[in-house]
This record gives structure tokens, C-alpha cells and sequence, in this order.
């Protein structure tokens, strides 16, 4: 069986040829070139009809789902491919996935193109977009690299995690987190009289100042034992990301820019996670990146497929000069050497919200991130004109 963390670079290596030519492959193509090939590395064997079935119809009357993955003889996990760049958020999508499964009574689904993994409980009672317990890519044609937990979500579709029924946990710790979130923050929105008394009591702070932290306090929760993954957030209001929302987000990024900086000041907004400036260096990118809940600044050091180990040496060069980097942005950073992987990156996480959150809360993020932008461009900036390359 080849080792997941291998099968997503060569995945993610396809879609990254796939995207930059703009070829457009067919949904059998996608399957055999880009979803087959991490399912077998999963512990799924695609060539045995008792552990995987192709085309499969529950009754003869159904509509075929394209993967029906197996375990004692009875269908686990169903997988719906569609041809790669396919817009997965479209909401037919994952309702004809959803209502396969459910149709067979087949309590969890997958919808991919290839390089998007969305994994639902079909058999929820919840809305379409509550039922979306989980989501991943394997490269994004801005960012330049799978995000930090691929292999981790990926994982959860394995043979053996699901017949340990390890997908039904996760989905258990969500709904404890909803409930336990849900209730935080209508306290917190509601300002209620009991949390401003208790705050009262152990501050000595008057009310109206209580209140004003109360309207300027945001609820993060860090998924309990699962860093960097898309687990859906329970405070969520917006739904499912709808057509144009990542546009509409820099979009208004850029406005609220003009007059701090002319940083990424001559692009044009992208309908994607990321939105990048270079930075006079070949293969080096200043990025914004919005997140469901919350958002990133980064340089990315990607030096190209042909440079060797250029990306690495840049990084190291970087890194050398940490401590006064880091005093120049005004504390300390993300280090991400990404061992095993081409690229490497310089980041900042912050925790102001993200494109699933209240728009209305978006120009407090924005301006969250125009800020660390400024200062991580003005930090790295003497260390970057220096570098030999």
C-alpha cells in the first residue's frame, strides 16, 4: 500500500501540472489520475469489487454513486467525484451526494474533484451545510501547498479508521462543541446579566465597560486534538462560502488598504482563499489567506519544481535573522521549514474571524490583517533584499 503523505504529493503534483496549463480532464480521468490514487493509499483496494465498488446503484433505479467503499460485505462510505475544478461548494453538489447516501442508508459521504475533500454525515438532522463535518485540498493554484493537515483529515477516510467508526467521534466532539459554543456566545451576545455580574465581581468593572468587551469579544475554539484542519466551526451563521464570497472579501481588503499601504495594491481581488503580491525575488509571495474562522499573513518561499533546494536555503537564510525579524514585527512568528515538501513559510495566524463569520465583522479582520501584512512586509524586507538568489 503506497504511504498517504506520498500519494498527496504525487496528487497534488498532477492537479498543480493540471491547473497551470488549464487543462480541463473529464470526471473518468479524474478519478483514475487523482482520487483512485489516494483511496489505495488509504487501505482501500480498488481493484477488488467485495472492498470497492465502481458505478455502484443500491437498486437498480438509483443513480450511480462513483465509489461505494466496503467493509463486511455492506457499503461504509460512499465517494462522488467530479472533474477536477469543479466548483464542490455549488449546493446540488453536495445535496445529490447527501441523497445518494441517504438512499442506501449509507451514514457518511464524500465529495470530491481530485483536490477538494468534503466529508459529510449524510444522515444527519441538520441543514445541508451543518451535515459538512470536515474539508481539505490537496494544492491550491495560489497558495502553492496542501495545507497543514491533509494527511490528518484524508486519514479519517481509511480503511481501517472507518471500520473503527473513528469518523462518528469526530462527529461526536462537534456536536458537543456546538452546543458548549452556542451557548458562549449568546451569553456573551446577550450580554447577560449573570456573566456581567460574575465579571463584576472578580474585576470590580463597571458595567458599560463590561459591555464594551462583551461587544469586542470573539469566541475561537481550537478542535480538541486536531490542529489545522477545516473542522467546521460551531459558532458558524453564514452556511456553506457562496459564489463570489472570496472576491467580495478582498474586495473590500484592497478599499480599506488604500491609504496604509500599496502592498498587493496592483492585483486584481482573486476568487480564491489567497490573494499574493511578489516581493522582487522569484518564488517569493506575500499572501493573504482567509480561512472559514480565521485568518493568515505569510511569505511563501516556493522556488519552482527545477530549483533544488533553493527554497530550503532561502528559509534557513531567513531564519538566521529570526530575532530581530521577529522584534521588528513586533512578536514572534510562524516557522514552517514543511519538511518533505518543496516549499516553506513564514506566517502569522490571526484569530479575528474568517469568510464563514458575520460580514459584518469582516472590516474588523481585514483591518486585523492589513495591519500584520505591514508589519511582516516591513520585518522581512531588509533580510529578503539582502538574499543572494
Amino acid at each position: 500500500m503506497p504511504n498517504l503523505a506520498d500519494a498527496i504529493d504525487v496528487v497534488a503534483s498532477r492537479v498543480e501540472k493540471l491547473l497551470d496549463k488549464s487543462t480541463y480532464i473529464t470526471e473518468q480521468d479524474t478519478k483514475s489520475a487523482l482520487v483512485t490514487p489516494i483511496l489505495r493509499a488509504l487501505g482501500w483496494d480498488c481493484e477488488d469489487p467485495d472492498e470497492v465498488r465502481h458505478e455502484y446503484r443500491h437498486r437498480p433505479q438509483d443513480n450511480p454513486v462513483d465509489y461505494a467503499l466496503r467493509i463486511g460485505g455492506k457499503p461504509r462510505l460512499y465517494v462522488e467525484a467530479k472533474s477536477l475544478g469543479r466548483d464542490l461548494g455549488e449546493y446540488k453538489w453536495g445535496l445529490q451526494t447527501i441523497n445518494y447516501a441517504n438512499g442506501a442508508g449509507v451514514n457518511w459521504c464524500v465529495l470530491t474533484d481530485g483536490n477538494s475533500w468534503r466529508i459529510y454525515k449524510s444522515n444527519a438532522d441538520e441543514e445541508l451545510e451543518q451535515k459538512l463535518l470536515l474539508e481539505t485540498w490537496l494544492y491550491d493554484p495560489e497558495g502553492k501547498a496542501p495545507p497543514d493537515g491533509a494527511a490528518e483529515v484524508l486519514s479519517l477516510l481509511s480503511k481501517e479508521s472507518i471500520a473503527g467508526d473513528e469518523l462518528n467521534s469526530c462527529w461526536q466532539s462537534l456536536h458537543i462543541e456546538r452546543q458548549g459554543v452556542k451557548a458562549l456566545c449568546d451569553l456573551i451576545e446577550k450580554k447577560d446579566a449573570s456573566l456581567v455580574r460574575l465579571i463584576r465581581q472578580r474585576t470590580k468593572l463597571s458595567r458599560d465597560a463590561i459591555h464594551g468587551l462583551l461587544s469586542r469579544t470573539r469566541v475561537v475554539v481550537e478542535p480538541a486534538g486536531r490542529r489545522d484542519t477545516s473542522l467546521q466551526n460551531p459558532s458558524r451563521t453564514n452556511g456553506e462560502q457562496q459564489p463570489g464570497m472570496y472576491k467580495r472579501f478582498w474586495e473590500q481588503l484592497l478599499g480599506r488598504a488604500k491609504g496604509k499601504t500599496k502592498l498587493h495594491s496592483g492585483i486584481n481581488p482573486s476568487n480564491s482563499q489567497y490573494m499574493g503580491t511578489p516581493v522582487g525575488k522569484r518564488g517569493l509571495t506575500l499572501y493573504y489567506a482567509i480561512l472559514q474562522h480565521n485568518a493568515r499573513v505569510e511569505l511563501f518561499i516556493d522556488r519552482g519544481s527545477r530549483a533544488g533546494d533553493e527554497s530550503k536555503t532561502v528559509f534557513d537564510r531567513l531564519a538566521r535573522a529570526r530575532s530581530e525579524i521577529e522584534a521588528s514585527f513586533g512578536g514572534p512568528v510562524v516557522w514552517q521549514r514543511l519538511e518533505g515538501k518543496r516549499a516553506c513559510r513564514i506566517s502569522q495566524r490571526l484569530g479575528s474571524g474568517g469568510y464563514r463569520d458575520d460580514e459584518a465583522k469582516w472590516p474588523a479582520t481585514q483591518d486585523a490583517m492589513i495591519d500584520a501584512m505591514i508589519r511582516l512586509e516591513k520585518a522581512l524586507r531588509p533580510h529578503v533584499e539582502r538574499l543572494k538568489v
